[in-house]
């Protein structure tokens, strides 16, 4: 399952997820909102 999902980064253009297995980041083609 998904704890949390949140944009981060310099750019905030990676989105982190936190999982009941473990923390992923993706680097995405766009940025978070401020």
């Amino acid at each position: 399952w998904t704890g949390n999902v949140t944009f981060g980064g310099r750019q905030r253009n990676q989105l982190f997820i936190t999982a009941s297995e473990g923390v992923y980041v993706l680097d995405m083609n766009v940025k978070g909102a401020n």
